[in-house]
This record gives structure tokens, sequence and C-alpha cells, in this order.
């Protein structure tokens, strides 16, 4: 039984038994619920000690609010701010406090302000909690002229060390180093000296900016001063070490951190790993991911990407499928993640076969993969030009009911943002599946029905592009054509040429377009035929000096100018039926009929 469950119990028990419990044991309660981070149980508790009764105080609402502190929710804080309120509470200076470091915390200083101001008219003073909250609010935005004015502005409180570390912090952030400098000697001056937190502060700033010396005068004046580097200080120096290269000092660094008794954590490996990764020792980078797993650290994505990369890079793929053999024999468990990872990158990289062999090597061990590795994989064999293996993946997403959620399709689509033309084919398949979840809303193809009645215009859709792409391609060729190897003949030919298959051209786009307006139900899929035709536009600005004086150079402008005027008309056309596509009946289909003869009329394509 879960500890829910067993305060539940206990309350509905008293309730029951005609029992209700002191309001200070129900403040140590929730206090000590807060405390272990229970955040999600504490409001539970509290509704539940309203129905048998409890009202509650200040303390109450304080432990509350300090709560929603903890786990940033905003909006209930507000509303136990309304509740108070109601209630007629005047808030102290520790619900202030507490409310003015959520704000801040969230990035919403005017809120934080807000309620500085209710403060001081509730006649509640400030104290340094109060503008180191403020200050820190300054800082984290790179306000750095708003946080030294209100440091100036402290009025009945005294700077501690959380003023000034958190001011240092800010002016390494927006690299002001002499500022951070001159602060700590001010620190200094007034009996506040510098700790560890400090020092990581000005340290991180300048193994950043690779003043790796100056980095180590700083940790001989802490090394004088008696200040015990921690975690932070050493991870500082390791990661930039590895960024230069020099993998020596940084195991040095590492081995006197054991020495001091301090452990390494997930940061210390991630960095050591990324360094041996990139100077290409890929066989240290691998044990120290056994080390790390051994340790008790899960390896993220990048860990496995920098492995995958590294071993790519010397053309050692192989050694990636045997990465999965030497987990076995070591007794990790390799679960999905690990997969996921491995595929994952190799996809991204290019590397579908190999992708493909670990897939099969998850499967065979009885593991399915999840939406991530199916979506990768049917985009690496697309992108490659396998299509049929890329439709049998997306087919088995669909038999297995696996949806592609919103946070995987935008993770997918950033990765592959340059890749727009062949992304956009990839989610026009996706969607004729289904496999888009309905939380998604619009996406790429800005689908306003569901999926299955869409289906149909798609297709559709995808022929009249087809069309086009198949007439922009033709006009192309003759562009690139060189007019000086043209006769008169010739030139002669190729106009006849080029009007017959315009012709062809047009009357397959009109048909596919009278089909696709009789099949459409919402604007949405004629918008994206526009945002097409609009790009085509670009063939009227290419360079006319290249014409020939020739007739085969006359007839190719002809030919490139009879091509401009087709699609210009079929781009007033497809904007009219744009706008009259809320028009039912036989008016709306008369005008998407008329619009690719009238183009090749106006064009004299039909002569």
């Amino acid at each position: 039984m879960t500890q829910d469950a067993n305060f539940s119990s206990v309350l509905i028990h008293m309730r029951v038994n005609g029992f209700k419990p002191h309001l200070h044991a129900c403040t140590v309660l929730l206090n000590s619920l807060v405390k272990d981070g229970l955040t999600d149980m504490v409001w539970k508790i509290y509704k539940k000690m309203v129905k048998i009764g409890v009202v509650a105080n200040m303390h109450v609402f304080n432990v509350l609010i300090h709560a929603h502190c903890k786990s940033g929710d905003v909006e209930k804080a507000d509303q136990l701010l309304s509740e108070m309120e109601l209630a007629g509470m005047f808030l102290d200076l520790f619900t202030y406090n507490t409310l003015i470091s959520l704000y801040c915390k969230k990035g919403m200083h005017y809120q934080a302000l807000s309620i500085q101001d209710r403060m001081e008219q509730g006649g509640v003073c400030p104290d340094i909690v109060t503008y180191n909250s403020l200050i820190y609010g300054y800082c984290r935005e790179g306000r750095m002229r708003e946080a030294s004015r209100l440091f100036k502005d402290i009025k009945g409180a005294v700077p501690n060390h959380v003023t000034y570390t958190t001011l240092i912090d800010g002016y390494c952030r927006v690299n002001e180093m002499d500022e951070a400098v001159r602060l700590r000697a001010e620190m200094e001056t007034k009996g506040l000296y510098p700790g560890v937190v400090t020092y990581n502060s000005i340290l991180h700033k300048l193994c950043a900016q690779g003043r790796i010396r100056d980095a180590k005068k700083l940790l001989n004046e802490m090394n004088e001063k008696k200040i015990e580097p921690d975690n932070i200080t050493c991870n500082t120096l390791i990661n930039a070490y590895c960024k230069i290269g020099d993998l020596k000092s940084a195991l040095r660094v590492r081995r006197k951190m054991l020495e001091a008794g301090l452990k390494p954590d997930k940061f210390t490996y991630k960095a050591l790993i990324h360094g041996f990764c990139k100077a290409k020792e890929m066989d240290s980078g691998k044990d120290l991911l056994f080390e790390m797993l051994d340790a008790g650290f899960s390896a993220s994505y990048c860990i496995y990407s920098w492995l995958v990369d590294g071993y790519c890079n010397q053309d050692n793929e192989e050694a990636i499928v045997r990465l999965l053999e030497e987990f076995l024999r070591k007794g990790l468990c390799v679960d999905i993640s690990v997969y996921r990872a491995l595929i994952r990158r190799l996809c991204k990289r290019e590397k579908v076969h190999f992708a493909q062999r670990i897939f099969i090597l998850m499967q065979g061990k009885g593991i399915l993969g999840d939406s991530v590795v199916y979506t990768s994989l049917a985009y690496a064999y697309l992108k490659t030009g396998e299509v049929t293996v890329a439709s049998d993946l997306l087919d088995e997403m669909y038999r297995r009911r696996l949806m592609i959620t919103l946070k995987l399709y935008r993770s997918f689509s950033a990765s592959c943002a340059d890749d727009k033309g062949i992304l956009d084919i990839f989610w026009g398949r996706v969607v004729e599946r289904g496999l888009i979840s309905k939380s998604l809303g619009t996406f790429s193809l800005r689908v306003s029905e569901p999926w299955n009645s869409s289906i149909s215009s798609l297709k559709m859709l995808d022929s009249f592009f087809e069309q086009y792409l198949h007439f922009l391609s033709y006009t192309k060729h003759l562009k690139k054509m060189d007019s000086s190897q043209k006769a008169s003949h010739q030139a002669g030919q190729a106009k006849g040429q080029t009007q017959e298959k315009g012709n062809q051209m047009m009357d397959k786009a009109g048909n596919a377009a009278q089909s696709t307006k009789e099949n459409m139900q919402q604007d949405s899929f004629f918008e994206q035929y526009l945002h097409f035709l609009s790009y085509t536009k670009h063939l009227k600005k290419m360079d006319s000096s290249q014409k020939a004086s020739n007739q085969a150079g006359q007839a190719k402008g002809q030919t490139q100018e009879k091509g401009n005027q087709m699609m210009d008309k079929a781009s007033n056309a497809a904007q009219s039926a744009k706008e009259n596509m809320q028009q039912a009946g036989e008016q709306a289909k008369a005008k998407a009929q008329d619009a690719p003869h009238t183009t090749k009329n106006a064009t004299g394509m039909n002569n």
C-alpha cells in the first residue's frame, strides 16, 4: 500500500469515527511531505483534510505555497493566494518571499515585482531573502543593470554571501569578468569571504573562455585559502581539459578528485567519454561507458551518439554491433533505450543497413521496437530511396498501433529540418496511415479533419503536384539547352514539341485539379497547392541574358514565356478556386473545370 493510501485510510477512519485531526499535526504532516519532495501528495492530503472539517491557518497555507514553489506550480500557488485573501488572512514575510522566489525562478519578474509592491503596501518590510530572489530574477535574464541598481537600493537589510555570489554569477554569464572580480574583492573587504560556490561561478566562465592558465591561478588561490573543491569544481576542469584535447590533465583531475573522497558523477563520465571520442580513442571511451554503467548511472542518447559517430568516422561500424555483445558478456542490462539510441544515431548517419542489423538483434532478444525506432528506420529508408521498406515499417507501426506523439513529431522535425522536401513526403505517408496523434492538431500538411476522411483528397493532391513537377522539370530542361547548337529547323520542332508537351501536362493537371476539388473538404489542402505554385514563380526571375540571337534562342524564349504564362494562369485559377471553396454545387465545379482550359487558350497552346 502506498503512503498516499495509508494517509487517506487514516483520515477516512477518523472521519467515520467522528474524530478530527489536530491542526498542528496536519501542519507537521504536510511539512514532512514537502521535505520529502512529495508535492503531489501534499495537495491530495490537504483536500482530504478540508473534507473532514480541518480549517487551514496561515502556517498550513505557507506549507502548501512552499510545496508548489518547489514543484514550480504557479497556477496552484495563485489559487492558494486567492483562498487566503478570501479567508481574510494577512500574508506574512514567509508567504511573500516564497511567492517572489517562485515567480523569479519561472522568469515572471513582473509578477514578482507586483508581489513586492503588495508586500510594502501591507506594511511588511522586505528582508535580504526578498532582495536575493529579485536580484536572481534579473541575473538569470541577463539584466545586470537592473540587478546592480536593486543591489545599491537595498534598505533595511545587509547583503550576504548569496547576494554577492548571485551577482558574480550574473556578471560571469554576460561575460563581464572585470565586474565579477571587483565584486569578489568588495565582498572580502566587507568580511564576506567567497566560498566554493562563488569560485565555481568564476572558474566555469574562465574555462568556457579557454583561459586555463587563469583557471589554474584561481585553483591555487582556493588551495591557499583552504577552500575545498567540490564535484562541480572538478567537473568544470575535466570538461575544459577534454575540450582542448588535454586528456592527461583531465584524468589527473579525476585522480585527485578520487583522492579527496569525491565520487565521479554522470557529468564527470559524460565529459570524459566525449573527450576520448573526440580524440578518436574509442576503446578508452567505451571502457568509461562500462565504468559509468557499473557505477549505477544510465547513459544518455548523446553519449551513444558520440560513440556511434566516433566509430563511423573510423569506418568501423562493426564495432557498434559488437558493442551490444560486450554489454551481454559483462552482464549489463541492454534495454530498449540502448537499442533506440544506436538505431536512431545510425539512421541519422545514413547507415541504415547497420541500423537494420541492430533492429534484428533487438527483435531476436524479444524486445519490440517503439515509435522512435520505427520512425527513424522508416525515414532513413525513405531518404535512401527504398520506399517499399519504408512503407512496410509504417504499416507495421499501424498494425501495432504505435502513434507519433507531439513530442516525437517536434523532435524529429527539428533534427531533420534540412530535409524539408523529404520530410513533408514522409509526414504525408504517416498521415495517410493515421499514425499521428490527434493531440498534434495541425502540422506540416495542415490537416484539420480526422485523418481517414482526408486520405482520398491527399492522394488527389499528390497527383496534381506530380503533374506540375513533370511540367517544371521539362521547362527547366529547355532552359539548359545550348541555343548555339540549335538550327532553325530544330527550333521549329522544339516549339511544336513544347506545345504538345504543355498541352499534355495541362490536361493532366486540369483533370487532377478537378478530381482534387471534388474530393477536398478543407481549403488547407488547396493552400498547400498555392504555396507550391508560389515557389515555382522564381523561374520568371532567371537570367534572360543567356538568350541567343538565332531562331533557336527565340523559340527557347517563347517557350519560357509561355510556360510562365501557364503557371501564372494556373496560380490565378487555383486562387479563385480557393476563395470559392465554401460554395457548394455546380458553380465551384464549373470554375475548376474552366481553369486549365482558360490557361491553354490564353497561352495559345491549343492552336
